[in-house]
């Protein structure tokens, strides 16, 4: 037999199995031989969930050289410094770039992996954030070396802090910075993006145009999932939450019966006032959702609408949703506002004052609902279209305004409406966030958001209804 041949490697699942010992005790390993067949070069293994085991969530890197994963069943869940909040699901194949931090935080049950690193010896250091956010120092593993499996190596030794790690096959505008800041993207990614969601652009235009940008398919491939949403991340406030009681409502609307997702606090006085939450244009996501909890955590009845109820409601297809968003006569997305605000005054728990916050599209109709609606207390549009200075005088609500830095479509019409609302002497507050682009508050945006940003804007929100809806 030659030399060759001695190295050639079959590893049957029949004639295999999972070990426990490796580096997480919430997994599983089956190796595939490859490591001894390179001689060390290589390291490749099966890794699933263990039953009954939940991710540690725990901050850490890896010093190696090449990494990749491919998503075999399930989904899993990541977070990468200064990328953010990904979700990979079956299918899905991602590299690593060495020595870029990272956790994983949550997976499916049935989740089955393949990982592939080189050398087949590295080691891995961890780095824990201290309470207020900042790198704390290496805190040693309880594990041993001897324990791990496939010659995975932890370490103690003082890790290098991340300062450009390029991701291959990406231009060099795409980085990573440090672990301080958000992700330096080159600015045409984003506006191509924005461009794509709401001209709108097809998606197999956008997709050739943002492979031209990016320098090619695969580059453009692996930047898509930084600008997309995921809304496997859109649970700040989880949907079991004891502190809040959720469910759907329909109340009719000026065109018909709408839905919306009604969350009210579980603890707190019999009546409170109504905060109602116009989604972007994709519809009644999980992400406006999960705001209509937050409303509902800070003491509020929030209702999230469906303002595509008119059209069967909305789809789960983010590309259809949008051009559902695009069919919705936006009078008659007044009209339903409109109504939506009598609803909640009339609810037997409501306290009387009802105010709105949107988002993007629904930032737009947060406007216009303040000129058709006089009985609206607040208004809190974020990144949206202004309502036509003619019509200013019309509104009678207090308004806090929020504005990315870095969205020019949209901050355009911020002179000419902040004119007319001191012109009308409307009571109102004006926020731009320098740097942040426009969704900035969206925690299911991919680079999009900002978490700095959003956490200051939506401190300011409840602020501004706690003040005004008494």
């Amino acid at each position: 037999m030659t030399p060759r041949a001695k190295r050639f490697t079959v590893s049957h699942r029949s004639r295999s199995k999972f070990e426990r010992r490796g580096l997480r005790s919430y997994f599983e390993y089956r190796d595939l031989g490859i490591r001894r067949a390179t001689r060390g070069k290589v390291v490749a293994h099966v890794i699933r969930a263990r039953r009954g085991k939940a991710p540690h969530g725990e901050w850490h890197y890896h010093e190696c050289k090449i990494q990749f994963v491919y998503v075999l069943k399930g989904w899993v869940a990541f977070e990468y410094e200064g990328v953010g909040k990904i979700t990979m699901r079956a299918g899905t194949c991602f590299y690593e770039p060495p020595r870029i931090r990272h956790r994983e935080f949550r997976h499916s049950k049935d989740l089955e992996m393949l990982e592939i690193v080189a050398p087949a010896r590295f080691a891995t250091r961890r780095r824990p954030r201290t309470a207020s956010g900042a790198l704390a120092a290496d805190e040693r593993s309880s594990r041993r070396a001897s324990d791990l499996q496939s010659g995975v190596r932890l370490s103690t030794r003082a890790p290098v802090q991340l300062t450009g790690h390029e991701i291959g096959g990406l231009p060099a505008a795409f980085t990573l910075r440090d672990p301080t800041t958000r992700t330096a993207v080159d600015p045409r990614f984003i506006r191509l993006y924005d461009e794509y969601t709401h001209k709108p652009l097809e998606r197999r235009v956008f997709l050739e145009r943002l492979a031209v940008l990016a320098g090619g398919t695969a580059a453009a491939m692996t930047l898509l999932p930084l600008l997309e949403n995921n809304y496997a991340q859109a649970a700040i406030v989880d949907p079991a939450d004891p502190r809040v009681a959720t469910s759907t409502v329909t109340y009719k609307g000026g065109t018909g019966d709408i839905r919306g997702y009604l969350a009210v606090p579980k603890a707190g006085p019999p009546k409170r006032a109504g905060v109602i939450v116009i989604h972007e244009n994709r519809g009644l996501t999980p992400h406006i959702q999960d705001i209509a909890r937050r409303v509902a955590v800070d003491g509020f009845t929030g209702l999230a609408l469906d303002l595509l109820s008119p059209l069967g409601g909305t789809p789960a297809n983010e590309d259809e949703a949008r051009a559902a968003s695009g069919r919705i006569d936006r009078a008659d997305a007044v009209r339903n506002l409109v109504a939506a605000v009598a609803y909640l005054k009339r609810r037997p728990d409501a306290a009387g004052p009802v105010g709105a916050v949107g988002f993007c599209w629904g930032g737009e109709m947060v406007n216009l609902l303040a000129v058709n609606a006089p009985d609206l207390a607040a208004a809190v549009p974020f990144y949206g279209l202004v309502a036509p200075t003619a019509a200013v005088p019309k509104i009678k609500a207090k308004l806090q305004l929020h504005y990315a830095g870095s969205d020019p479509r949209i901050n355009a019409g911020i002179p000419d409406y902040e004119a007319a609302l001191k012109a009308a002497r409307v009571s109102y507050e004006v926020f731009v966030y320098e740097g942040a682009e426009h969704s900035f508050n969206n925690d299911t945006a991919g680079v999009r958001y900002n978490k700095a940003a959003a956490d200051l804007a939506w401190s300011r929100t409840m602020a501004f209804f706690k003040a005004n809806l008494r």
